[in-house]
Protein backbone atom coordinates (compact mmCIF):
# COMPACT_ATOMS: atom_id res chain seq x y z
CA UNK A 1 0.00 0.00 0.00
CA UNK A 2 1.21 3.49 -0.81
CA UNK A 3 2.42 5.32 2.24
CA UNK A 4 0.15 8.06 3.54
CA UNK A 5 0.52 10.76 6.13
CA UNK A 6 -0.63 10.14 9.65
CA UNK A 7 -3.01 13.05 9.42
CA UNK A 8 -4.11 15.67 6.94
CA UNK A 9 -4.50 19.35 7.15
CA UNK A 10 -6.51 21.53 4.81
CA UNK A 11 -5.78 25.00 3.58
CA UNK A 12 -8.14 27.59 2.21
CA UNK A 13 -5.45 29.34 0.18
CA UNK A 14 -1.72 29.78 0.24
CA UNK A 15 -0.21 32.94 -1.13
CA UNK A 16 3.47 32.20 -0.91
CA UNK A 17 5.00 32.86 -4.31
CA UNK A 18 6.56 29.88 -6.04
CA UNK A 19 9.30 30.12 -8.57
CA UNK A 20 11.24 26.94 -9.23
CA UNK A 21 12.34 24.64 -11.97
CA UNK A 22 12.66 20.90 -11.87
CA UNK A 23 14.61 19.48 -14.78
CA UNK A 24 12.03 16.93 -15.90
CA UNK A 25 9.23 19.46 -15.54
CA UNK A 26 11.15 22.03 -17.51
CA UNK A 27 11.65 19.52 -20.29
CA UNK A 28 7.99 18.58 -20.40
CA UNK A 29 6.71 22.12 -20.21
CA UNK A 30 9.45 24.06 -21.94
CA UNK A 31 8.23 26.83 -24.14
CA UNK A 32 9.88 28.84 -26.85
CA UNK A 33 7.45 31.60 -26.13
CA UNK A 34 6.65 34.89 -27.75
CA UNK A 35 4.43 37.43 -26.08
CA UNK A 36 2.08 38.36 -28.88
CA UNK A 37 -0.76 36.70 -30.72
CA UNK A 38 -0.64 35.85 -34.42
CA UNK A 39 -1.96 33.42 -37.00
CA UNK A 40 -0.41 29.98 -37.05
CA UNK A 41 2.34 28.81 -39.31
CA UNK A 42 0.85 25.67 -40.90
CA UNK A 43 2.52 22.42 -39.84
CA UNK A 44 4.80 21.07 -42.54
CA UNK A 45 4.26 17.61 -43.94
CA UNK A 46 6.93 15.22 -45.16
CA UNK A 47 5.94 14.22 -48.67
CA UNK A 48 8.33 11.30 -48.52
CA UNK A 49 6.58 9.60 -45.60
CA UNK A 50 3.40 7.59 -45.61
CA UNK A 51 1.00 10.49 -45.34
CA UNK A 52 -2.64 11.23 -46.02
CA UNK A 53 -2.86 15.03 -46.28
CA UNK A 54 -6.60 14.86 -46.95
CA UNK A 55 -7.00 13.54 -43.42
CA UNK A 56 -5.33 16.62 -41.89
CA UNK A 57 -6.90 19.99 -41.19
CA UNK A 58 -4.72 22.85 -39.99
CA UNK A 59 -6.60 25.04 -37.53
CA UNK A 60 -5.95 28.63 -36.57
CA UNK A 61 -5.49 29.04 -32.83
CA UNK A 62 -4.74 32.78 -33.00
CA UNK A 63 -1.67 32.41 -30.80
CA UNK A 64 1.99 31.62 -31.31
CA UNK A 65 2.48 30.62 -27.70
CA UNK A 66 3.15 26.98 -26.90
CA UNK A 67 0.11 24.84 -26.14
CA UNK A 68 0.55 22.09 -23.53
CA UNK A 69 -2.85 20.38 -23.39
CA UNK A 70 -5.85 19.98 -25.69
CA UNK A 71 -9.11 18.45 -24.44
CA UNK A 72 -12.34 17.74 -26.34
CA UNK A 73 -15.55 16.65 -24.63
CA UNK A 74 -17.22 15.83 -27.95
CA UNK A 75 -16.68 16.48 -31.64
CA UNK A 76 -17.46 20.19 -31.26
CA UNK A 77 -16.56 21.32 -27.73
CA UNK A 78 -12.92 21.67 -26.76
CA UNK A 79 -10.26 23.66 -24.95
CA UNK A 80 -6.51 24.14 -25.28
CA UNK A 81 -4.19 25.66 -22.67
CA UNK A 82 -0.59 26.80 -22.67
CA UNK A 83 1.94 29.49 -22.01
CA UNK A 84 1.23 33.07 -21.06
CA UNK A 85 -2.12 32.35 -19.45
CA UNK A 86 -3.48 30.95 -22.72
CA UNK A 87 -6.89 29.30 -22.59
CA UNK A 88 -8.60 28.70 -25.94
CA UNK A 89 -12.14 27.41 -26.53
CA UNK A 90 -14.05 26.12 -29.54
CA UNK A 91 -17.67 25.10 -29.99
CA UNK A 92 -17.39 24.09 -33.65
CA UNK A 93 -14.70 21.43 -33.65
CA UNK A 94 -11.86 23.91 -33.99
CA UNK A 95 -13.07 25.85 -37.01
CA UNK A 96 -12.91 28.84 -34.71
CA UNK A 97 -10.77 29.04 -31.58
CA UNK A 98 -11.52 31.90 -29.23
CA UNK A 99 -9.29 33.06 -26.36
CA UNK A 100 -10.76 33.04 -22.87
CA UNK A 101 -9.60 35.53 -20.25
CA UNK A 102 -7.61 33.74 -17.57
CA UNK A 103 -6.41 37.00 -16.01
CA UNK A 104 -3.05 35.25 -15.59
CA UNK A 105 0.29 34.87 -17.32
CA UNK A 106 0.86 31.36 -15.93
CA UNK A 107 2.01 28.46 -18.09
CA UNK A 108 -1.07 26.22 -17.95
CA UNK A 109 -0.23 22.54 -18.25
CA UNK A 110 -3.51 20.69 -17.74
CA UNK A 111 -7.25 21.19 -18.02
CA UNK A 112 -10.24 19.09 -17.02
CA UNK A 113 -13.98 19.51 -17.60
CA UNK A 114 -16.75 17.35 -16.16
CA UNK A 115 -19.35 18.91 -18.48
CA UNK A 116 -19.44 21.84 -20.94
CA UNK A 117 -19.75 24.42 -18.16
CA UNK A 118 -17.62 23.25 -15.22
CA UNK A 119 -13.85 22.87 -15.50
CA UNK A 120 -10.43 23.58 -14.05
CA UNK A 121 -7.16 24.82 -15.56
CA UNK A 122 -3.84 24.11 -13.85
CA UNK A 123 -0.35 25.58 -13.93
CA UNK A 124 2.48 24.38 -11.73
CA UNK A 125 1.39 26.99 -9.18
CA UNK A 126 -2.31 27.81 -9.44
CA UNK A 127 -5.71 26.27 -10.18
CA UNK A 128 -8.47 28.18 -11.96
CA UNK A 129 -12.12 27.16 -12.06
CA UNK A 130 -14.96 28.09 -14.39
CA UNK A 131 -18.65 27.42 -13.95
CA UNK A 132 -19.83 29.03 -17.16
CA UNK A 133 -17.88 27.23 -19.86
CA UNK A 134 -14.86 29.48 -19.55
CA UNK A 135 -16.49 32.85 -20.07
CA UNK A 136 -15.04 33.65 -16.66
CA UNK A 137 -12.20 31.93 -14.81
CA UNK A 138 -11.46 32.42 -11.13
CA UNK A 139 -8.38 31.42 -9.18
CA UNK A 140 -9.31 28.96 -6.44
CA UNK A 141 -5.91 27.80 -5.23
CA UNK A 142 -2.43 29.26 -5.16
CA UNK A 143 0.10 26.73 -3.97
CA UNK A 144 3.20 27.56 -2.00
CA UNK A 145 4.87 25.88 0.95
CA UNK A 146 2.91 22.74 1.71
CA UNK A 147 3.30 23.05 5.48
CA UNK A 148 -0.37 23.93 5.94
CA UNK A 149 -1.66 20.79 4.25
CA UNK A 150 0.79 18.08 5.27
CA UNK A 151 1.92 16.70 8.59
CA UNK A 152 5.03 18.29 10.09
CA UNK A 153 6.69 14.86 10.19
CA UNK A 154 6.13 14.32 6.49
CA UNK A 155 9.16 14.34 4.15
CA UNK A 156 7.22 16.94 2.14
CA UNK A 157 7.11 19.35 5.07
CA UNK A 158 8.78 22.70 4.38
CA UNK A 159 8.67 22.04 0.64
CA UNK A 160 7.04 23.96 -2.18
CA UNK A 161 4.12 22.41 -4.04
CA UNK A 162 4.25 21.98 -7.81
CA UNK A 163 1.12 20.80 -9.59
CA UNK A 164 1.31 18.40 -12.53
CA UNK A 165 -2.13 16.97 -13.40
CA UNK A 166 -5.75 17.26 -12.26
CA UNK A 167 -8.95 15.21 -12.55
CA UNK A 168 -12.43 15.72 -11.13
CA UNK A 169 -15.19 13.18 -10.52
CA UNK A 170 -17.91 15.78 -10.05
CA UNK A 171 -18.27 19.45 -9.25
CA UNK A 172 -16.85 18.96 -5.73
CA UNK A 173 -14.53 15.92 -5.54
CA UNK A 174 -11.24 16.01 -7.41
CA UNK A 175 -7.59 15.01 -7.20
CA UNK A 176 -4.36 16.66 -8.33
CA UNK A 177 -0.89 15.20 -8.70
CA UNK A 178 2.04 17.26 -7.54
CA UNK A 179 5.56 17.35 -6.18
CA UNK A 180 7.07 18.76 -3.01
CA UNK A 181 10.35 20.39 -3.90
CA UNK A 182 13.02 22.43 -2.16
CA UNK A 183 15.71 24.65 -3.64
CA UNK A 184 18.09 23.18 -1.07
CA UNK A 185 17.42 19.61 -2.25
CA UNK A 186 17.10 19.88 -6.01
CA UNK A 187 17.73 16.17 -6.58
CA UNK A 188 14.82 15.04 -4.46
CA UNK A 189 11.16 15.70 -5.22
CA UNK A 190 8.46 14.22 -2.98
CA UNK A 191 5.47 12.82 -4.92
CA UNK A 192 2.20 14.27 -3.63
CA UNK A 193 -1.51 13.66 -4.14
CA UNK A 194 -3.94 16.46 -3.31
CA UNK A 195 -7.68 16.08 -2.80
CA UNK A 196 -10.56 18.56 -2.68
CA UNK A 197 -14.17 18.15 -1.62
CA UNK A 198 -15.35 21.67 -2.41
CA UNK A 199 -14.54 22.14 -6.07
CA UNK A 200 -10.97 23.22 -5.48
CA UNK A 201 -11.44 25.91 -2.86
CA UNK A 202 -9.42 23.92 -0.31
CA UNK A 203 -7.17 20.89 -0.57
CA UNK A 204 -5.64 18.22 1.63
CA UNK A 205 -2.33 16.58 0.79
CA UNK A 206 -0.57 13.26 1.23
CA UNK A 207 2.77 11.84 0.16
CA UNK A 208 3.13 8.95 -2.26
CA UNK A 209 6.03 6.53 -2.27
CA UNK A 210 6.28 6.57 -6.07
CA UNK A 211 5.94 9.20 -8.76
CA UNK A 212 2.92 9.24 -11.07
CA UNK A 213 2.11 11.34 -14.11
CA UNK A 214 -1.56 10.51 -14.80
CA UNK A 215 -4.60 10.90 -12.55
CA UNK A 216 -8.11 9.81 -13.55
CA UNK A 217 -11.16 10.25 -11.32
CA UNK A 218 -13.65 7.47 -12.04
CA UNK A 219 -16.22 8.52 -9.45
CA UNK A 220 -16.26 10.19 -6.06
CA UNK A 221 -14.78 7.11 -4.40
CA UNK A 222 -12.52 5.69 -7.10
CA UNK A 223 -9.48 7.30 -8.68
CA UNK A 224 -6.61 5.82 -10.69
CA UNK A 225 -2.98 6.97 -10.72
CA UNK A 226 -0.54 5.81 -13.38
CA UNK A 227 2.97 6.60 -14.52
CA UNK A 228 6.38 5.32 -15.53
CA UNK A 229 7.19 1.64 -15.95
CA UNK A 230 3.52 0.69 -15.91
CA UNK A 231 2.88 1.90 -12.36
CA UNK A 232 -0.79 1.92 -11.35
CA UNK A 233 -2.42 2.74 -8.02
CA UNK A 234 -6.09 2.90 -7.07
CA UNK A 235 -8.27 4.28 -4.32
CA UNK A 236 -11.79 2.96 -3.74
CA UNK A 237 -12.48 4.84 -0.52
CA UNK A 238 -12.37 8.42 -1.69
CA UNK A 239 -8.62 8.81 -1.26
CA UNK A 240 -8.28 7.51 2.28
CA UNK A 241 -5.94 4.77 1.06
CA UNK A 242 -4.12 3.97 -2.17
CA UNK A 243 -3.27 0.44 -3.30
CA UNK A 244 -0.77 -0.51 -5.98
CA UNK A 245 -2.18 -2.54 -8.85
CA UNK A 246 -0.46 -4.62 -11.54
CA UNK A 247 -0.77 -3.20 -15.05
CA UNK A 248 1.07 -6.09 -16.79
CA UNK A 249 3.08 -3.59 -18.88
CA UNK A 250 6.37 -1.85 -18.30
CA UNK A 251 6.09 1.17 -20.59
CA UNK A 252 5.01 4.56 -19.29
CA UNK A 253 1.24 4.93 -19.02
CA UNK A 254 0.23 8.26 -20.55
CA UNK A 255 -3.58 8.34 -20.60
CA UNK A 256 -6.61 6.65 -19.07
CA UNK A 257 -10.22 6.66 -20.24
CA UNK A 258 -13.40 5.12 -18.81
CA UNK A 259 -16.63 4.50 -20.70
CA UNK A 260 -18.48 3.84 -17.43
CA UNK A 261 -17.54 3.33 -13.78
CA UNK A 262 -16.35 -0.24 -14.40
CA UNK A 263 -14.83 -0.38 -17.90
CA UNK A 264 -11.70 1.56 -18.68
CA UNK A 265 -8.56 1.52 -20.81
CA UNK A 266 -5.04 2.89 -20.47
CA UNK A 267 -2.41 3.51 -23.13
CA UNK A 268 1.36 3.74 -23.01
CA UNK A 269 4.51 5.17 -24.47
CA UNK A 270 5.37 2.01 -26.40
CA UNK A 271 1.91 1.54 -27.86
CA UNK A 272 0.55 -0.76 -25.17
CA UNK A 273 -3.19 -0.84 -24.48
CA UNK A 274 -4.55 -2.38 -21.28
CA UNK A 275 -8.14 -2.70 -20.05
CA UNK A 276 -10.05 -3.07 -16.80
CA UNK A 277 -13.60 -4.19 -16.10
CA UNK A 278 -13.54 -3.62 -12.34
CA UNK A 279 -12.73 0.11 -12.02
CA UNK A 280 -8.98 -0.42 -12.13
CA UNK A 281 -8.55 -3.19 -9.59
CA UNK A 282 -7.24 -5.60 -12.26
CA UNK A 283 -5.89 -4.94 -15.74
CA UNK A 284 -5.54 -7.14 -18.83
CA UNK A 285 -3.25 -6.58 -21.79
CA UNK A 286 -5.11 -5.96 -25.06
CA UNK A 287 -2.46 -4.75 -27.49
CA UNK A 288 1.31 -4.54 -27.73
CA UNK A 289 3.34 -3.29 -30.67
CA UNK A 290 4.50 -6.20 -32.87
CA UNK A 291 8.22 -6.96 -32.80
CA UNK A 292 10.11 -4.94 -35.39
CA UNK A 293 7.35 -2.33 -35.76
CA UNK A 294 7.83 1.21 -34.49
CA UNK A 295 5.31 1.95 -31.74
CA UNK A 296 3.00 4.90 -31.47
CA UNK A 297 3.41 6.84 -28.24
CA UNK A 298 -0.28 6.81 -27.37
CA UNK A 299 -1.46 10.01 -25.68
CA UNK A 300 -5.26 9.78 -25.69
CA UNK A 301 -7.96 7.11 -25.53
CA UNK A 302 -11.74 7.35 -25.72
CA UNK A 303 -14.53 4.79 -25.99
CA UNK A 304 -17.94 5.81 -27.28
CA UNK A 305 -19.47 2.58 -25.93
CA UNK A 306 -18.16 -0.69 -24.50
CA UNK A 307 -17.18 -1.98 -27.95
CA UNK A 308 -16.08 1.00 -30.04
CA UNK A 309 -12.99 2.91 -29.01
CA UNK A 310 -10.11 4.95 -30.35
CA UNK A 311 -6.57 5.80 -29.27
CA UNK A 312 -4.23 8.33 -30.84
CA UNK A 313 -0.55 9.12 -30.60
CA UNK A 314 2.65 9.79 -32.45
CA UNK A 315 6.04 8.39 -33.31
CA UNK A 316 8.72 11.03 -32.89
CA UNK A 317 11.35 9.85 -35.37
CA UNK A 318 14.01 12.26 -34.21
CA UNK A 319 16.79 10.28 -35.81
CA UNK A 320 15.37 11.12 -39.24
CA UNK A 321 14.66 14.81 -38.76
CA UNK A 322 14.11 17.27 -35.96
CA UNK A 323 10.50 17.43 -34.78
CA UNK A 324 9.40 14.71 -37.18
CA UNK A 325 6.12 13.56 -35.64
CA UNK A 326 4.21 10.76 -37.36
CA UNK A 327 0.66 10.72 -36.01
CA UNK A 328 -1.67 7.74 -36.03
CA UNK A 329 -4.97 6.35 -34.79
CA UNK A 330 -5.77 2.97 -33.25
CA UNK A 331 -9.36 1.75 -33.43
CA UNK A 332 -11.39 -1.20 -32.17
CA UNK A 333 -14.95 -2.34 -32.71
CA UNK A 334 -14.91 -5.36 -30.40
CA UNK A 335 -14.06 -3.85 -27.03
CA UNK A 336 -10.31 -4.05 -27.62
CA UNK A 337 -9.98 -7.71 -28.59
CA UNK A 338 -8.47 -6.49 -31.86
CA UNK A 339 -7.02 -3.12 -32.81
CA UNK A 340 -6.39 -1.50 -36.20
CA UNK A 341 -3.59 1.02 -36.67
CA UNK A 342 -3.60 3.74 -39.30
CA UNK A 343 -0.75 6.18 -39.87
CA UNK A 344 -2.30 9.53 -40.73
CA UNK A 345 0.48 11.97 -41.58
CA UNK A 346 3.99 13.19 -40.87
CA UNK A 347 4.04 16.57 -39.11
CA UNK A 348 7.00 18.84 -38.44
CA UNK A 349 6.13 20.53 -35.16
CA UNK A 350 6.50 19.53 -31.54
CA UNK A 351 3.29 17.83 -30.38
CA UNK A 352 2.58 18.21 -26.67
CA UNK A 353 -0.94 16.84 -26.44
CA UNK A 354 -3.54 14.80 -28.33
CA UNK A 355 -7.27 14.43 -27.72
CA UNK A 356 -9.44 11.94 -29.59
CA UNK A 357 -13.23 11.68 -29.59
CA UNK A 358 -13.83 9.24 -32.47
CA UNK A 359 -12.29 8.10 -35.76
CA UNK A 360 -13.14 11.39 -37.47
CA UNK A 361 -12.38 13.75 -34.60
CA UNK A 362 -8.87 13.93 -33.15
CA UNK A 363 -6.70 16.94 -32.39
CA UNK A 364 -3.02 17.54 -31.76
CA UNK A 365 -1.60 20.72 -30.21
CA UNK A 366 1.89 21.89 -29.44
CA UNK A 367 4.68 24.33 -30.20
CA UNK A 368 4.00 27.84 -31.48
CA UNK A 369 0.27 27.55 -30.94
CA UNK A 370 -0.19 24.97 -33.64
CA UNK A 371 -3.35 22.84 -33.68
CA UNK A 372 -4.31 20.22 -36.23
CA UNK A 373 -7.42 18.11 -36.55
CA UNK A 374 -6.94 14.64 -38.01
CA UNK A 375 -9.08 11.61 -38.77
CA UNK A 376 -8.89 8.06 -40.01
CA UNK A 377 -10.15 6.93 -43.40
Amino acid sequence: MISLLRRRRSCRTMKAFLFCIIPFLALALSCAGKDESASNVPPKEDAGAASNPHLIETQISRTILNLNKVLFLDARTGWAVGKGGTILHTTDGGQNWQPQASESDENFIDIDFINPTTGWAVSSRIILRTQDGGRTWREVWDTGAVNDIVDENSPAYDKQAILIRISFANARRGWALGLGWSERETRYAIPLIFQTDDGGQSWSGETLDEEYGVVKAVNAQTCILAGKFGRVAQTTDGGQSWIKRSSLVDDDILAIGFVNEKSGWAVGSQGSIIATTDSGRTWAAQYSTPRGERPLELRSINFVNDRTGYAAGFDNRSEQANNNYIIGIMSTEDGGKSWRKQIIANMHFVINSISIVDSRSAWAAGADGQIIKFRAD
